[in-house]
């Protein structure tokens, strides 16, 4: 690809979420036949999507109907707890995909930010600033979150709680 375009190995491929949207399209454009492997690059990337929600829902709707036994285990709760989670991530995801119309600086941002503070509480002022870029708390939480401290943490965390609980 980097030779095609005549650019350096090193401009072309990049970390994060342009590489699945931009570098390998472009590299599934230079294969035979690209449009059935951009199809099944897409639909690739949309099955692993909803089969990570799956998990995800699961899991937390296990975790809370197995909190809540007398309440969940009842007929159409399950279906009701499920249909309740997902809207809630929705909710919670729609900052992800929000867009900045207009550019900023820095400056006027922390001016704004400052005068909502004076007139409204910090939960409205947070979600003024966040309602104002997807992309940007979608690069936060894919830095700072999802790196291997994070991991090593959690299962620290998942271990001492188990031997807690066990007695161990």
């Amino acid at each position: 690809m980097a030779q095609k375009q005549g650019v350096a190995v090193e401009s072309v491929v990049e970390s994060g979420p342009g590489l699945a949207f931009i570098a390998y399209p472009q590299a599934t454009a230079m294969m035979p036949f690209p449009q059935f492997w951009t199809i099944c690059f897409f639909l690739m990337l949309l099955l692993l999507s909803v089969d990570t929600h799956f998990v995800t829902v699961e899991c937390f709707t296990t975790t809370i109907s197995d909190l809540f036994p007398k309440l969940l285990r009842k007929p159409g709760r399950h279906e009701l707890l499920v249909l309740l989670v997902c809207s809630s991530f929705f909710l919670i995801h729609l900052l992800l995909v929000t867009e900045v119309k207009t550019h900023v600086s820095v400056r006027v941002l922390s001016n704004i930010y400052c005068k909502l503070n004076v007139f409204l509480n910090n939960a409205f002022s947070y979600r003024f600033i966040l309602l104002q870029g997807g992309i940007y708390i979608f690069l936060l939480i894919d830095y700072y979150a999802l790196n291997r401290v994070c991991h090593y943490f959690l299962a620290l965390s998942e271990c001492l709680a188990l031997a807690w609980i066990f007695g161990m």
